[in-house]
């Protein structure tokens, strides 16, 4: 289950479990009427601050339900999850669904912190591996002392950190649209302000350290710009085809003082579709060096260059962008496509319904009136509709596999960490394929 992370209220969650969106109207003291309201328009009936967190809310929570359905990591998360639900979490299944779901576990966890805000003035990205979920990228954030560096904090970064910091960044993008449809300078500036306070909590950081590694990279941005990067950056990282890897010759470049071991168990993860958050920072870093070299022109749409230095990223040689693009969206068709079909096979119907019916590209979820979202649990009582109603029983959903979704809670709890093969063991197999002149791609089976 996830919610609004970055609120001491939490307005909402979403079971991942049940793929269910559940939004705490009670606690913002909006009746169902109201909420109605504020959803069929998009959030443009929200006339306080009490009914924009709701719509804030409905954008984060409908986020997590997107990533989690229509996106290449969300198709392959749910075909797992239907496997274990629907064969009663043999312990193969859920075997291999813990590759998917340690991914999400793996954060700190902090404990109650008296601080509420930490200095620091850089974070630097490491590789790391421990023993109990392999290699992953690790944060370190650096304060000066005494005219030195020293670390205040580490984070690793998770799963949760990508699918926590694309949310907010997509409820902070709607919440500004809104903002600057009615002219509310004042609240634009608190929002940001508000954002910046997050990015210095402590109790925040392991969810919010790619918004904060996306502020160091890109300072001289705007506010909103660097809210797209976050977004854009962590929907390609998300949807990115096996058959459309990441550059290694960048990891290589990034970390070249680094142990091998390390970089061949990064690379190994990153070539079966995994650990998706370190692909992410991994694009962050990218995206900073190609910037530097050919900034966005300002006299052109933000997004669309934006999109575009993204692309150059991934070109081969002198392949156009044009190309790379087209090539990023045939592969990523046949690996969505053939998600859909075991989607089907393994009777994941909402999972199926939502994929099927939101397979088109999109960059932002703010837009909800053109995005297939099913029906929305409040926490006063009734499922309402949203603007665009994926046709489903989500009350016949939210009580399905009861059981079944309680054992599997229980045998994640139980089983926490990633399997995974020793950096050592990655770093020799990769050196005896490369010697043999063999390649390709490693699958686990469905």
């Amino acid at each position: 289950m996830s919610h609004s992370i970055f609120r001491k209220n939490a307005y909402g969650s979403y079971y991942f479990f049940r793929q269910v969106i559940e939004i705490h109207n009670d606690t913002l003291l909006i009746d169902e009427d109201k909420a109605g309201k504020i959803i069929e328009s998009c959030g443009t009936d929200a006339v306080n601050e009490r009914e924009i967190n709701f719509y804030r809310t409905y954008v984060h929570e409908s986020t997590h339900f997107l990533d989690s359905t229509t996106t290449i990591w969300g198709i392959e998360y749910s075909i797992r999850l239907y496997n274990c639900l629907k064969n009663n979490n043999r312990k193969e299944l859920v075997d291999v669904f813990l590759l998917n779901d340690s991914e999400i576990q793996q954060h700190s966890s902090f404990d109650d912190v008296n601080s509420t805000y930490i200095n620091y003035r850089t974070i630097r990205s490491i590789p790391a591996y421990d023993a109990k979920h392999g290699a992953h990228l690790l944060f370190k954030y650096y304060d000066v002392q005494k005219g030195l560096f020293s670390e205040v904090l580490s984070v690793p970064v998770s799963m949760l950190a990508l699918i926590e910091g694309h949310a907010f960044a997509q409820e902070q993008c709607a919440a500004l649209a809104l903002m600057k449809s009615k002219n509310d300078h004042v609240s634009i500036n608190l929002l940001e302000r508000e954002y910046r306070k997050i990015l210095h909590d402590p109790n925040f950081t392991e969810y919010s350290c790619i918004l904060a590694f996306t502020e160091q990279l890109f300072e001289k941005y705007e506010f909103e710009e660097k809210l797209l990067i976050v977004i854009y950056t962590c929907r390609m990282a998300l949807d990115l085809p096996t058959l459309f890897p990441f550059p290694e010759q960048y990891i290589d470049s990034f970390f070249n003082e680094c142990k091998p071991e390390l970089i061949s168990a990064l690379k190994m993860e990153l070539m079966r579709g995994m650990n998706r958050s370190s692909l992410a920072v991994l694009m962050l870093i990218a995206l900073s060096h190609v910037l530097e070299k050919e900034p966005i022109d300002k006299t052109c749409s933000f997004s669309s260059e934006l999109e575009a230095s993204l692309f150059k990223i991934f070109r081969r040689n002198e392949e156009t962008i044009e190309k790379c693009r087209e090539k990023f969206h045939i592969f990523r068709t046949l690996e969505y496509e053939t998600g859909c079909t075991l989607l089907n096979e393994k009777g994941a119907e909402l999972a199926f319904l939502s994929a099927t019916n939101n397979n088109q590209w999109k960059w932002l979820y703010s837009d909800l009136d053109k995005v297939a979202i099913p029906q929305v649990l409040l926490s006063s009582g009734p499922f309402i509709d949203s603007k665009l109603t994926l046709n489903f029983d989500m009350e016949k959903q939210y009580f399905s596999y009861d059981e079944q979704v309680l054992q599997l809670t229980q045998l994640v709890e139980k089983n926490k960490g990633k399997p995974h093969l020793r950096p050592d063991f990655v770093h020799e197999w990769l050196k005896e394929l490369k010697g043999s002149g063999a390649g390709g791609l490693f699958f686990l089976p469905d």
